[in-house]
């Protein structure tokens, strides 16, 4: 494969550059542990450069030169810059350049009753949440990470609190090859509910947790919840968690809970060239899109134009609900940007805003494996450090087509970051993305890319440094240059 000839030759210290930035990435993902910590993380940074949190169900009056965030359900999040020229009744957005990626990843979810015990072990009910490779979850060390709703006794109103367990406290043994037949041993079979539950405890050691020092069993020192969540959960788990956000274990009225890999992510291998860690898709995404809009928010937006990162949840489910990309988030809120500098009107004006505007859908894409290199088409294989993916597929999965990817292209010759094609092997199904979702429901010209990493929707994924680099650099030229690269194209 030939790298698209619009970068620059690979160097030792366009690597190192690479390398800086990939901590960066690997920071943000240490902390990004699910959807929820995520959207604190991106939240994080935005504040720390000045964005101004707004709410949904507050009224929105925006001001030209000023950068916006808001999330829907915590798991979703939108910032924004706002052109210096829009003005409130007589000069609305005429323009909106748009990142869309995604805070989801598959993984375990703890079910809403939880508690098993089967022959002296506690284990955990779960849901698995979109499609993983299954198998990589199997003789990890795992943790719990997500949101917790909890009764505030001083006002008598429900709170939110996030929690991450920073020690490993779960595991999903496999079976060992001794109890497995011939066939078992040849082809893993796994059966998703019988299979696949976390060992948490064993029941002999959960029961001396109840025994005071005397051996006697323990007086109850907290009321019975009226939420009867002890009822549903093993009530050592629920103790850990109440330490964990502060709070009275009859407090904790539900949660959402991911299972998360301990191990932390990193970079690695011989030359410190690959970044590994669990959320590659689509954190990475999420993180380079957010680093390059603070990049570019340092400087004036002059003209009208809205530079905006959409960063959603349950794309991996299909993306259809009140916060992900096929819902109602982003048709709700152009239009509330648009009209705020409207008279709170929507008009043929926005239409043509839509007209002129342009969307990326970043999700990650698949590089060649070596040991798997009939999986790709021939002349469409993905290499790590070569640059960022196109993604074509003209039955729709993917949005690219001429215009958009004429567009692409130019965008990244501007900042020297190669690209690289890609089209699934027509004797494969091809994945999909937001972009179609996102294309259909505003009617905005898109675009599909992504970095290319291998052990997608694995545990643990891996990907290159220099494609995270060029990922960011490729965001920062689109917010700077869309206006001028299509000015006729999107015609």
């Amino acid at each position: 494969l030939k790298m698209e000839k619009v970068g620059k030759k690979l160097t030792k210290e366009l690597f190192s550059e690479a390398q800086t930035y990939a901590q960066k990435i690997v920071d943000g993902l240490n902390t990004a542990v699910s959807p929820f910590h995520s959207v604190e993380t991106v939240k994080k940074l935005l504040k720390d450069k000045d964005f101004i949190e707004i709410k949904e169900p507050d009224k929105w009056t925006l001001v030209g030169g000023q950068k916006y965030f808001f999330t829907r359900n915590n798991t979703t999040i939108c910032a924004f810059q706002v052109g210096e020229s829009c003005t409130a009744g007589s000069a609305p957005p005429d323009c909106f350049k748009i990142v869309g990626c995604h805070t989801d990843s598959p993984t375990v979810r703890v079910a809403p009753i939880s508690d098993i015990e089967t022959q002296g072990y506690k284990e955990v009910a779960i849901q698995w949440y979109g499609g993983a490779l299954w198998h990589t979850w199997l003789d990890r060390d795992l943790t719990f990470a997500g949101r917790v709703i909890v009764l505030n006794e001083e006002t008598g109103k429900l709170e939110d609190k996030f929690w991450h367990h920073p020690e490993p406290i779960l595991r999903i043994p496999n079976l060992c090859p001794h109890l497995q037949g011939m066939d078992e041993r040849e082809s893993l079979k796994i059966n998703k509910e019988e299979h696949l539950r976390p060992v948490i405890a064993t029941s002999i050691i959960d029961s001396l947790m109840d025994l005071d020092e005397t051996g006697e069993e323990k007086k109850a020192t907290e009321t019975e919840s009226k939420y009867s969540i002890e009822k549903k959960h093993l009530k050592s788990f629920l103790a850990l968690m109440a330490e964990g956000i502060g709070a009275k274990v009859e407090n904790i009225v539900d949660f959402e809970l991911s299972m998360v890999d301990t191990n932390k992510s990193c970079i690695m291998g011989l030359h410190k060239e690959f970044i590994s860690s669990g959320r590659l898709d689509n954190m990475l995404s999420s993180l380079c899109a957010t680093h390059a809009l603070l990049e570019v928010s340092q400087e004036k937006l002059l003209d009208q134009s809205v530079n905006l990162i959409y960063l959603f949840d349950h794309e991996e489910i299909g993306s259809l609900s009140a916060q992900g990309a096929d819902g109602s988030i982003v048709n709700d809120s152009l239009q509330r940007i648009y009209a705020s500098f409207n008279e709170g009107n929507i008009d043929a004006g926005y239409k043509q805003a839509l007209r002129n505007s342009m969307v990326i859908s970043a999700d990650m894409a698949h590089a060649i494996h070596p040991n798997y290199q009939h999986k790709h088409q021939s002349k469409h294989c993905p290499k790590l450090h070569q640059g960022i993916v196109l993604k074509s597929n003209c039955n729709q999965r993917y949005t690219t087509d001429s215009v958009s990817s004429a567009i692409i292209r130019e965008i990244c010759s501007r900042v020297d970051v190669p690209l690289q094609d890609f089209i699934v092997k027509q004797d494969i199904p091809c994945g999909s993305t937001i972009g179609p979702a996102l294309s259909a429901n505003t009617g905005i010209k898109t675009v599909d890319i992504g970095a290319p990493q291998l052990a997608m929707h694995s545990c643990r994924e891996m990907c290159g440094t220099t494609d995270a680099y060029y990922y960011h650099k490729l965001f920062a030229s689109f917010f700077k240059n869309l206006r001028e690269v299509s000015s006729t194209l999107l015609d």
